[in-house]
């Protein structure tokens, strides 16, 4: 009943409207609404009295701007289960194709050509995900660049994103640009920690680690034994071991650990 990529708005041009509906009428009469555990259902409840309540709301609210063109039928008495709704007609700033409904509610709205419906699209304060579908190769190119989503999909379904390979995030309202699923998922909950040590030991030893190009500046190299390498020199790096080298320098690391965890 409820997930954060299902599509809400379908932009369509004016000179496939009418066939698109069509179709899109004809499939939805296929939904059935039920305990998700049970085979066959494809819509399940939404999560609590509250949503269930404001969805409802939502789509009695959005029959005075928009004509109801589809509400699904047999839906269970008890449990928080919204049926299938579609609205047609809808005009790009009506409040059911403006607001974050999160329930199975979809807007269908009408432009005249690509440019209109990228301008729809982009028109709202969310951007999750968008979708497009088209034979163009010059207008999947466009629309690649022009569309603000956070995941875009081209020519196929707008859900099911692979952990790992395909990181879900979005942009504005949709999301602050945090892709969770893949490596950036997890930043936001990770400390970076910053050490810098002076090395001083590695000249006075021999060995250590390698020196970069740079140390072989005046403010940069000391001769071994010399402990007065400035304190500007910490932003010099490096992790390469040589042999022989007995420079004294500065190395700086870098650390992650969970926020939660401590580890």
């Amino acid at each position: 009943g409820q997930k954060c990529s299902a599509l809400s708005r379908l932009i369509v041009l004016e000179e496939n409207y009418e066939r698109c509906v069509s179709r899109l009428l004809a499939a939805a009469g296929s939904l059935r609404v039920g305990n998700p555990e049970d085979p066959g259902i494809t819509v399940g409840p939404v999560i609590d009295d509250v949503a269930h309540k404001r969805i409802l709301e939502t789509i009695e609210r959005a029959k005075s701007e928009a004509t109801l063109a589809f509400q699904g039928k047999n839906v269970p008495n008890e449990g928080y289960f919204v049926p299938p709704t579609i609205f047609t007609d809808v005009k790009p700033n009506a409040k059911i194709a403006q607001e974050e409904i999160f329930g199975p509610v979809l807007s269908v709205i009408k432009v005249r050509d690509l440019d209109e419906a990228l301008e729809v699209a982009n028109g709202t304060d969310y951007a999750l995900t968008g979708g497009f579908f088209s034979r163009s190769p010059a207008n999947i190119e466009r629309v690649k660049g022009e569309l603000v989503a956070g995941n875009v999909y081209i020519n196929r379904h707008r859900t099911g994103a692979v952990v790992g390979p395909h990181p879900v995030g979005g942009c504005t309202m949709g999301g602050g640009g945090t892709k969770a699923g893949g490596g950036a998922g997890l930043r936001p909950v990770l400390l970076r920690r910053d050490g810098t040590a002076d090395d001083i030991w590695a000249g006075l030893a021999g060995g250590g680690h390698r020196c970069n190009p740079c140390w072989d500046s005046p403010a940069a190299v000391r001769k071994a034994g010399d402990t007065s390498v400035r304190a500007s020199s910490t932003k010099y790096s490096t992790n390469r071991v040589p042999s022989g080298c007995t420079r004294p320098h500065v190395t700086h690391s870098t650390g992650l650990r969970c926020a939660m965890t401590g580890t």
